[in-house]
């Protein structure tokens, strides 16, 4: 065990190991949901016409929020915790590239997604479905390259 002092606070490789395994099931399971709306959920409501598209997108878009909010809650915190935290065993390199991917993905979210979301929630456009499929791009390939660093990370503290 080595404990890691951080401005005061003693870290044990325990934590450190947690907060990987937790990272790595985060990131995990929201590249997998992501990539199931970039292929599956927005091609699907780009589908429907103005009158059942309004009650789909509602539906997707109050239900989404509750399956997505503490896991992406959750990978934000860790991804800050491993960049302050200052471990033997946490590359710093990964750990701040982890951060930055999250950091776009947020960034999405709140000023592309989000907008994009509202909007169509106020008028049906197929131009506006097919932005929100579009842009979302950026989010699942942020994070399918978040899994990926979050899976080198735990790896390397497996060897």
């Amino acid at each position: 065990m080595f404990p890691i002092a951080t401005g005061g606070i003693v870290i044990s490789e325990t934590t450190i190991n947690v907060l990987l395994a937790v990272q790595l099931a985060t990131s995990g399971f929201l590249f997998g949901l992501i990539a199931i709306v970039q292929a599956e959920v927005y091609p699907f409501l780009e589908r429907f016409e103005a009158d059942k598209f309004s009650v789909l997108h509602a539906f997707h878009s109050r239900r989404i929020t509750y399956v997505v909010a503490i896991p992406m809650v959750a990978e934000l915190v860790i991804s800050i915790m491993l960049v302050v935290v200052q471990s033997p065993v946490v590359n710093p390199v990964l750990a701040i590239a982890g951060l930055g991917l999250t950091i776009v993905i947020w960034i999405s979210t709140l000023f592309v997604q989000v907008p994009l979301h509202q909007s169509l929630e106020r008028s049906h456009s197929p131009d506006l479905t097919r932005r929100l499929t579009r842009s979302n791009w950026i989010r699942t390939v942020c994070w399918a390259a978040r899994t990926i660093i979050a899976l080198i990370m735990v790896l390397s503290v497996l060897s």
